[in-house]
């Protein structure tokens, strides 16, 4: 077993320029008699008239192989994502015989992982995109609408999408160190998930078919859960024992799989991945933001909600405005309570030095006398100079309807906070936003009530020392 997993390991890397764990295609057993087994299948093949079929793994982020023979023992000759399209030449009882009109190899595919004959891939595109911003936009899916998917990727990492077929796109994030792991990013929309807003919102039955997904294919791997920084979570599988050492990331949002792979690439002069590399793509995942994307309403983010934001590019002809949501970073207790002096606090872009801890009566830790992480239930939230620090989580664009009512605590003439909030109309507002040279008038801390359904009612702006 050990053996042929290494020459599975082999095979993808050669063909696909990075590992694509096994666990992502199909089951390993296989016959105990392999060329009994490809006999078999040779004997029984029938040639057709050529018809059209798409690939279908059991996962959509997943992938299937093309064999040389009708015959799971027989090595991969190469890996194809969800729905790409293979012409068939020949039937056999299991197995299709199938050419790639794109590059000409002719294989052998499992019919367990091929579509519904004349199945058609869907006709509007991925269109991933990466924005430099601080942090990394992979990709806004243009599907339905849905999301955006950003992060902010570990020190040395750069990200390139490699593929965007019409339901999914792949993306690589590798280092500038040839000795460090790589990370393959896959996101695809499945219908039959179309209802799940999170993976969340799985019932335990659910779950126990995505993890059979990975046991099937190899019993050996360990599967645990958790987390994104928004809460959104995640499963998480790990692999050591069949001569591949790998993490595989699987989370669902709004009827997405996103999944991501991490393991050590060819170039690396040892292919065990360490504690250290596992720890940063947990860190990388787990930072990791599901962004809805259009109007709020559209979003579903906010029926009745007041939402924390920074405003920036208004549309005067749209009569719009962008709004960059923030949120407080939520770190777990055991974590917080662990800290000691010489540790690196880090919370989203915010990193320092942990120099001086004092832990206050009411559970509050003090880090270097200026800082302080306050619990909320098992969780702490990092304040700087008594304000809760934020990180944006995501940009949607809001129509200023003109009925919408601006309360300024700020002076725009001076950009001081004023005694009481001064009221302002839509249009005064709008002339505002729209007037660069007014003092002081930058949009951030601006807090945006909206009714149920999605409209902006209110506009809030608070006075705080970074304004």
């Amino acid at each position: 077993m050990k053996k042929r997993m290494i020459s599975l390991l082999m095979v993808l890397l050669f063909a696909a320029a990075m590992l694509i764990p096994s666990a992502m295609a199909e089951e390993v057993a296989v016959s105990a008699d392999p060329f009994e087994e490809i006999t078999e299948e040779f004997n029984g093949a029938k040639t057709v008239e050529a018809y059209e079929i798409v690939t279908k793994p059991t996962r959509v982020t997943g992938f299937v192989f093309l064999r040389w023979a009708p015959s799971k023992s027989a090595p991969p000759m190469a890996n194809y994502p969800a729905k790409q399209a293979l012409t068939v030449l020949k039937e056999t009882p299991n197995w299709l015989m199938v050419k790639n009109e794109q590059t000409g190899d002719v294989g052998y595919l499992n019919k367990a992982f091929a579509g519904e004959p004349g199945e058609k891939t869907a006709e509007k595109p991925l269109n991933p995109t990466v924005v430099e911003n601080g942090k990394t936009d992979l990709g806004v899916i243009d599907i339905n609408g849905a999301f955006s998917l950003q992060c902010r990727l570990p020190d040395g990492y750069s990200i390139r999408p490699v593929k965007s077929t019409s339901d999914q796109m792949i993306a690589i994030v590798t280092s500038e160190d040839p000795n460090k792991p790589v990370l393959q990013l896959s996101v695809a929309y499945d219908e039959a998930y179309a209802k799940v807003d999170r993976m969340n919102d799985l019932d335990d039955e659910a779950f126990a078919v995505l993890e059979k997904t990975f046991t099937d294919v190899d019993p050996t791997v360990e599967i645990t859960y958790g987390d994104t920084g928004l809460g959104t979570r995640m499963m998480i599988v790990r692999e050591t024992d069949n001569g591949i050492d790998y993490l595989d990331f699987l989370s669902i949002y709004k009827g997405y799989f996103v999944e991501c792979v991490m393991v050590m690439p060819e170039t690396a002069e040892d292919k065990e991945l360490k504690q250290e590399w596992i720890d940063m793509c947990v860190e990388f995942l787990t930072e990791m933001d599901f962004v809805p994307a259009g109007s709020i309403s559209e979003a579903g983010l906010a029926p009745e909600g007041r939402w924390l934001a920074d405003l920036s590019d208004y549309d005067a002809e749209a009569g719009t405005v962008k709004a960059e949501l923030k949120h407080g970073v939520p770190l777990e207790a055991a974590v917080v309570e662990a800290l000691k002096e010489g540790d690196t606090l880090t919370v989203g872009q915010f990193s320092e030095t942990v120099e001086k801890i004092e832990k206050l009566e009411d559970g509050t830790l003090v880090i270097n006398e200026g800082d302080e992480l306050i619990k909320y239930g098992d969780q702490y939230h990092l304040y700087v100079s008594g304000y809760e620090y934020l990180e944006p989580f995501g940009e949607v664009t809001v129509a200023i309807p003109d009925d919408v009512t601006f309360e300024d605590g700020i002076d725009p003439a001076t950009g001081e906070a004023l005694e009481e909030p001064k009221q302002h109309t839509a249009e005064e507002f709008k002339t505002m936003l729209a007037t660069e040279e007014t003092t002081g008038f930058a949009v951030d801390n601006t807090y945006l009530t909206f009714n149920a359904e999605g409209k902006l009612l209110r506009v809030e702006r608070e006075y705080a020392p970074w304004q």
